[in-house]
């Protein structure tokens, strides 16, 4: 190795440790949110408490049992282990793939596949990396689970060239395929598609291709328990994905998503014309490939420029798979390019057992981003070796990428850190109502930079409480500099009004039930009782009881977990009216 390879992979890996650094800082910054506070409690009656919610969860809910272990194990550390552990996790995912999909390549290109690879992780979007990375439980149940199965492949490569098993590898196996149904999916494809390779590519040594195949079952019984479990199908049948016609519905729901502006369609782009160069330069490729141009440009008009046809996501989807499927074996040919194919092929297969689910979310992306992600970075770092010079302009490109994800970083360090300063505060607040009676909660949140479960509703808004040992109904006041205070008849009430569009909204619980209203929900339908008036509320219109409609298009909001009415609506409904009175109060009335 000469002094400028040594130099430059010195370099590489303090920019990696910069970087790493970077993601930690963030890590520590954030806070719980949803799910967190729900896996928080486990510990909290000790041993016979937690097993009896970890049976509970493994018979209603899902079949993660070892992904919200260690997810449980983090929460009780706060954020202070998940600041290490998640740019651990970042940086194994990326040294497992280096050691696989660049086996051949000097260690210096290994660095800067780990370099790049943690660049390209910075440019993520934040709309899906505040669910994902900077989420301790997103970042178990999305990242963990692709840095296991990036395991998995790197103990089944090595298997293979020992040409002999060691059973704690098989033990881990187990595990790596024991995640979630995505991370499962991706490690089975990366190892039954090597295995496969390697048979077909060493006929003469069939002795060395069939000992991944133990590797492969061990992942496919870890697979099994998640798959299997009494949860996975509960919640399926209570979701509704065994209902007639609801695979159909999911496969465009899921096109849609990925296809869509916060999809992954970039990353295929570029992915795609990575493909369609080397293949007119690398002569071990297909020119077959070099379609990728044309099908990179299709997906670039419909990304960027938004021309849309019929069933365009689906059709694009379609496209997207079977080309980057066609790719995949044709990478799998080659001894250069096989770890590559077999990384593109997991992508494909995390996305695709998505179409099972009713849903999707912006966080269920990562999978297949992390892994599009190895692939990118494989055949940029192919290219750059194929230039004089180590590809000089290349480099430089790969250098400013670098330079934009750590001033992306930057920025989202000053947004998490702002937004902790306020979440501490209510954090305070909290604390000390049991002396206080009632706890007061900043909603002054900076996004996309963090969640705040102080005032966001949801599923999980009553372990918010238990972790806080709150009372079920607790007394929270919430505060904003651009939002007053409402009164009526002197009292305070919990929730503040907004405004939007130059007009005062109010929330409409708070204020009916102040008044001595009542609201009563029955499934979709809301009925409102204040004194001698009643409505009831169906969709989008208001009926009221003698017989009037309004129409309640444009004239209501949800903030804080409350619907808000226009202030005109209350007037025109109840003869409630607001005045107000200074910067940051407002006072509402009977007339």
């Amino acid at each position: 190795m000469g002094k400028w390879s040594r130099a430059a992979g010195g370099a590489g890996s303090v920019l990696i440790l910069a970087a790493l650094l970077l993601f930690g800082v963030v890590s520590g910054l954030t806070y719980f949110y949803a799910d967190d506070f729900y896996y928080a409690i486990f510990f909290r009656g000790g041993l016979a408490e937690f097993w009896q919610r970890t049976a509970e969860h493994y018979r209603t809910m899902n079949g993660r049992a070892l992904v919200h272990f260690i997810d449980e194990i983090v929460l009780m550390f706060g954020t202070k282990l998940f600041a290490v552990l998640n740019p651990f996790m970042l940086f194994s995912f990326f040294y497992c793939s280096a050691k696989t999909v660049l086996a051949d390549a000097e260690r210096t290109q290994k660095i800067y596949f780990i370099l790049a690879g943690l660049a390209i992780t910075m440019l993520l979007p934040m709309r899906v990396a505040r669910e994902t990375l900077f989420w301790i439980t997103g970042s178990m149940n999305y990242l963990l689970p692709v840095c296991l199965a990036a395991l998995a492949f790197y103990l089944h490569h090595r298997t293979i060239a020992a040409g002999k098993i060691r059973w704690f590898t098989l033990l881990l196996c187990f595990l790596c395929g024991a995640t979630t149904e995505q991370g499962g999916a991706a490690a089975c494809v990366l190892s039954a598609s090597l295995a496969i390779s390697e048979m077909v590519k060493k006929r003469k040594e069939c002795r060395r291709g069939i000992c991944g195949w133990p590797l492969f079952f061990c992942i496919l019984a870890g697979y099994a328990t998640v798959l299997l479990a009494p949860g996975t199908f509960y919640r399926a049948s209570y979701e509704g994905s065994f209902e007639s016609g609801r695979l159909a519905q999911s496969f465009f729901a899921l096109a849609d998503s990925l296809m869509g502006k916060n999809g992954i369609a970039p990353y295929f782009i570029i992915l795609f014309v990575l493909i369609a160069v080397l293949s007119l330069k690398d002569r071990l490729l297909p020119k077959g490939l070099s379609g990728g141009f044309a099908v990179s440009c299709l997906l670039a008009v419909f990304y960027f420029v938004a021309v849309t046809f019929p069933y365009a996501s689906a059709v694009l989807f379609c496209i997207c798979l079977l080309f980057a499927a066609v790719a995949a074996i044709a990478f799998l040919g080659s001894n250069i390019y096989r770890g590559t194919g077999c990384f593109l092929l997991a992508a494909l297969a995390a996305q695709v057992v998505l179409i099972e689910a009713p849903s999707t979310y912006l966080r269920t992306m990562l999978p297949s981003i992390m892994l599009l992600t190895v692939c990118i970075v494989s055949l940029f770092v192919r290219l750059t070796g194929m230039f004089k010079k180590g590809g000089t302009p290349i480099f430089g490109l790969g250098m400013l990428i670098f330079v934009l994800g750590v001033f992306c970083m930057t920025q989202t360090i000053d947004g998490y850190r702002s937004n902790r300063e306020v979440i501490i505060e209510n954090e305070k607040s909290v604390m000390d109502y049991e002396k206080n009676g009632f706890a007061e909660i900043c909603t002054d949140i900076t996004y996309p930079y963090a969640y705040n479960m102080f005032y966001e509703d949801g599923f999980f808004l009553n372990y918010f409480y238990e972790y806080y040992n709150l009372p079920e109904k607790p007394v929270l006041y919430y505060l904003s500099k651009s939002s007053p205070e409402i009164f009526y008849d002197g009292m305070r009430l919990t929730h503040p009004a907004e405004k939007n569009e130059g007009s005062w909204y109010l929330p409409l619980e708070p204020v009916v039930t102040a008044a001595g209203g009542s609201l009563n929900w029955n499934g979709s339908v809301l009925a409102i009782q204040l004194g001698e008036q009643e409505a009831v509320c169906r969709r989008d219109t208001l009926f009221l009881s003698d017989g009037k409609a309004i129409a309640l298009d444009n004239r209501t909001l949800r903030r804080f977990g409350k619907i808000y009415w226009e202030a005109g609506l209350f007037s025109d409904v109840f003869g409630i009216k607001c005045r107000k009175a200074g910067e940051n109060r407002i006072f509402v009335e009977m007339r």
